[in-house]
């Protein structure tokens, strides 16, 4: 029996569920290194593991296998921790200091702008093309309907076997 990644966290974490507080109550404040360190990898893993499954193929998932996406996403963030310094440099800065730092600061939320854009046009390309490839699977099933309905018919029935 196949089970999902997704089926599996679910089990996973019914068990996980079940089993919390058998392994609380048996604890009698004699916790070895050993034992506190389980608990925490298994806590952490039901913690972390489950929105990753929840989420599998979402946005932050492909950026992390996509180096182009990434890069970009890279290149966002450090663009918002220059422009989040740049903005305490001119609330603190003296008068002359302020008006370097406002320059540099629209030049920098300037390319941040343009950054998102870039993603975002990334994304739409990207979607656009898993809506064409979906419309071409949803095309080839409708033209092979009454094949797979037969084959299916067949197979619930035992009329097509052989054996």
């Amino acid at each position: 029996m196949k089970l999902s990644r997704l089926a599996l966290a679910a089990a996973l974490a019914v068990v996980w569920a079940a089993l919390s507080p058998a392994i609380r109550a048996e604890d009698d404040g004699d916790r070895d290194e050993q034992t506190i360190e389980v608990r925490k990898r298994a806590h952490h893993d039901e913690r972390e593991g489950a929105p990753r499954e929840r989420h599998e193929g979402g946005p932050r998932e492909r950026h992390e296998r996509d180096p182009e996406m990434k890069a970009k996403l890279d290149k966002m963030r450090d663009l918002e921790n220059k422009a989040r310094e740049l903005s305490i440099d001119w609330r603190d800065g003296t008068d002359a200091e302020k008006a370097v730092a406002k320059t540099e600061l629209r030049k920098t939320l300037g390319e941040l702008f343009d950054a998102k854009l870039s993603l975002e046009t990334s994304m739409l390309a990207r979607m656009e093309k898993h809506v064409a490839e979906l419309k071409a699977k949803i095309a080839k099933k409708k033209s092979s309907r009454e094949k797979a309905v037969e084959t299916r018919l067949s197979r619930m029935t035992g009329d097509g076997d052989e054996w």
